[in-house]
C-alpha cells in the first residue's frame, strides 16, 4: 500500500525522497485528505498546508481518514497543528513543534507560517518561521552569544514582524535600533548556528513513517459521526472539485465542446448519468483505487501536459471506478428503457428496418465465425472509432454484451452484412 506526504517549504523535495519512498503532493488544503483517502493509502503524512489563500484542511476529514484505518502523521507545520488537536483521535504527531503545541507552549498559527515561492520553484521559503527563530535564539543563548534577556527581547521583536515579512535581515534591522552590539554578535553567529526546527521535525516524521509498519487501530474507529456538513464536502469533492488552474483549463475544454451541439448533448447525458450513479444508493462511496504510479493515471487519461494535479487525478480515478460499478449494477434496469429512448429520439424505426434487413441478407449465411474473423472485426472496429483494441472487453461490458466474444460476433455479423451490401451494389 502507498504512502502520501503533503510537503511544501519545510523540507526540499529531493531530500524528502531520499528519506521515504512515497507520493509527494503540494501543501494540503481543504478536501485533499478526503480525496487521497479514497485511494486507500497505508498512511498519509502532513507536513505543510495552506493557511490563508486557500481553505485549510478540515479536522473532520482527518478523522474520517482515521476511521477508514488510514494512519495519519503530522509534523513541522500544519501537520504539527492538526496532530496536536487530533492526537486523542489517533493522529500521530512527531517532533519538537508538535510537542510544543500539545503542551500549550505554542498556540498561534503564525509560529509555523511562512511565505514561499510557487510550486514551479519548489515552494522555496522566502520568510522564516517564528518557531525557527525561537529555536535559533535558544541555541544562541546556549552558545553564549546572547543572554536570556537578549533572547526574550529578540523574540518579542520577531513576533511583532508580520509572518510573510519575517526574515533574519528584517529582525537584525529592528535590533539595530535598540541593541546594535547584540545584533552584530547574533548576525555573525547565525550564518552557521541557525536552527531549522521545521526541517528537523519533517525529517523525523518521514523516518517515523518508514519505520512504523505495525497494524493501525485508530481510536476514532467506529466513532466517526456523519453530518450534513460532511455530506456537502463529500459531494463537492467526489464530483470532481478542481484547482483554480485546472478550472481555467476546463473552461477552455468546455467552450470547444459547446461548439459541437451533438458532442455536447452526448457528453451532457453521460455526465448526468454519472452524477446519478455517484449520488445513488448503489454508489460505493469509498471504493479504493490502487495506483502504483501517478504517471499511470496521466497516461490513462492522456493528461501529460494538463494542469490537473495528481490529487485531482486520484479523485477522478476513484469516482470513475465507483460510478462504473454502480452503472454496471444499474445496467439491466437501464437497458429496459433503451427502447423507449430510441422511440422518443426517432431512431426506433430506422434501427428496426436496418436490423431486419441484416437478418434477411444473412439468413442463408450459415458459416460459423472463426476466431480470426472475430478478432479482425474487433480490431477493425476499434481502429475505425479511434480506440485501442485492448479495451474491447471493457466496452463489451459497457455496451451490454454478455461477453467480449458476443461483442466480437456482433461486429463480425455487421462486417458480413456490409460486404453483402457492397457485393450487391457491385
Amino acid at each position: 500500500m502507498t504512502d502520501y506526504v503533503f510537503l511544501g517549504p519545510s523540507l526540499p523535495l529531493d531530500e524528502a525522497k531520499t528519506l521515504l519512498s512515497a507520493h509527494y503532493l503540494p501543501p494540503v488544503a481543504r478536501g485533499d485528505i478526503y480525496r487521497i483517502g479514497l485511494s486507500r493509502p497505508r498512511a498519509i503524512g502532513i507536513i505543510d498546508g495552506y493557511f490563508g489563500d486557500r481553505p485549510s484542511v478540515l479536522h473532520k476529514e482527518i478523522m474520517w481518514a482515521l476511521s477508514q484505518g488510514i494512519r495519519v502523521y503530522g509534523a513541522a507545520s500544519m501537520g504539527a497543528l492538526r496532530a496536536a488537536e487530533l492526537g486523542p483521535f489517533g493522529m500521530e504527531g512527531v517532533g519538537w513543534i508538535f510537542s510544543a503545541y500539545q503542551r500549550g507552549e505554542l498556540t498561534d498559527d503564525d509560529e509555523v507560517a511562512v511565505a514561499h515561492a510557487p510550486a514551479e520553484l519548489q515552494f522555496e521559503p522566502v520568510s522564516v518561521a517564528m518557531v525557527n527563530v525561537r529555536r535559533t535564539l535558544v541555541a544562541a543563548t546556549e552558545a553564549g552569544v546572547i543572554d536570556i534577556g537578549d533572547r526574550r527581547r529578540c523574540e518579542t521583536l520577531a513576533k511583532q514582524i508580520f509572518f510573510a515579512d519575517r526574515t533574519y535581515d528584517v529582525l537584525f534591522d529592528a535590533m539595530m535600533q535598540t541593541d546594535p552590539a547584540c545584533a552584530a554578535r547574533l548576525k555573525d553567529w547565525i550564518t552557521t548556528g541557525s536552527v531549522d526546527q521545521k526541517a528537523i521535525d519533517a525529517r523525523d516524521m518521514l523516518h517515523a513513517m518508514k519505520a512504523d509498519r505495525a497494524e493501525f487501530d485508530p481510536t476514532v474507529q467506529g466513532g466517526f459521526i456523519n453530518t450534513i456538513f460532511w455530506d456537502r464536502l463529500v459531494h463537492e469533492f467526489s464530483s470532481g472539485h478542481l484547482s483554480l488552474e485546472a478550472s481555467l483549463e476546463a473552461e477552455i475544454v468546455l467552450e470547444e465542446l459547446r461548439l459541437s451541439p451533438t458532442d455536447y448533448a452526448h457528453a451532457f447525458e453521460s455526465a448526468l448519468l454519472r452524477e446519478f450513479a455517484l449520488s445513488g444508493p448503489l454508489f460505493e462511496r469509498y471504493s479504493p483505487v490502487e495506483i502504483s504510479n501517478l504517471d499511470e493515471l496521466r497516461t490513462r487519461y492522456g493528461l501529460a501536459a494538463s494542469r490537473i494535479e495528481a490529487i485531482e487525478l486520484l479523485t477522478l480515478a476513484s469516482s470513475e471506478q465507483s460510478a462504473q460499478r454502480a452503472l454496471a449494477q444499474m445496467a439491466p434496469r437501464a437497458e429496459k428503457g433503451l427502447v423507449n429512448v430510441t422511440v422518443a429520439s426517432g431512431q426506433y424505426q430506422r434501427l428496426l428496418r436496418r436490423g431486419l434487413d441484416k437478418q434477411l441478407r444473412l439468413q442463408n449465411d450459415r458459416e460459423p465465425f472463426s476466431a480470426t474473423e472475430v478478432r479482425q472485426a474487433l480490431e477493425c472496429h476499434f481502429r475505425t472509432i479511434g480506440l485501442p483494441p485492448d479495451e474491447s472487453k471493457h466496452w463489451a461490458r459497457i455496451l451490454g454484451f454478455a461477453s467480449e466474444a458476443d461483442f466480437g460476433q456482433a461486429l463480425a455479423r455487421e462486417a458480413r452484412y456490409k460486404r453483402a451490401i457492397a457485393n450487391e451494389a457491385g
